[in-house]
């Protein structure tokens, strides 16, 4: 049998640090309430985060009728993420540039891209080794876990959301055409 044997001495080796994903762009994440999604506002809005250098990843309200709980807490969460990605395919078929994305490969992908995405958080969140501590009805909670998770620049909320989050990753809570 012929074998290799690979000998390198401390002064030959080359060390080079591998690419963190702290080096690549740092997305904001916009999170739109249910009445951001139906604002007049909605396309200057998608307008100024389209042009924006900085990659945008939007995340939206649950859905006023999906708020009808079983009472089994497992199947309450998943219809609950089953109806915030119904209101992101509502929100995506106002504007062709809202691109739909819902494992972290897509979402890798599109802020590499500085594509306009929008996040379906069903894989991601039911996927998690830390999944969000408070409940996925809590909107505002997912998109700032989400911004942990991606090592986001900040997180806007437009609009009014059902949440008590106080995180300093939160750079703005407000509603109107400068709302961005």
């Amino acid at each position: 049998a012929m074998g290799v044997e690979i000998v390198r001495s401390g002064n030959e080796i080359n060390v080079e640090a591998a690419p963190s994903s702290e080096d690549g762009a740092r997305p904001q994440i916009i999170c739109l309430s249910n009445e951001a999604i139906v604002s007049d506002h909605l396309q200057v809005w998608l307008d100024k985060l389209s042009q924006s250098d900085t990659p945008s990843v939007i995340c939206v309200d649950l859905p006023e009728d999906g708020k009808s709980l079983t009472g089994h807490t497992m199947v309450d969460r998943r219809i609950a993420l089953l109806s915030i990605e119904q209101n992101a395919w509502v929100l995506a078929s106002k504007d062709d540039r809202c691109v739909m994305v819902g494992s972290k490969t897509e979402l890798d992908w599109a802020i590499k891209h500085n594509e306009l995405c929008v996040w379906a958080p069903s894989k991601m969140v039911l996927d998690a080794t830390q999944p969000p501590k408070g409940p996925v009805s809590d909107t505002l909670g997912l998109a700032l876990w989400l911004g942990h998770s991606l090592n986001a620049k900040h997180v806007m909320a437009i609009g009014s959301f059902d949440s008590e989050q106080d995180d300093p990753l939160i750079l703005f809570r407000g509603v109107g055409p400068d709302a961005l």
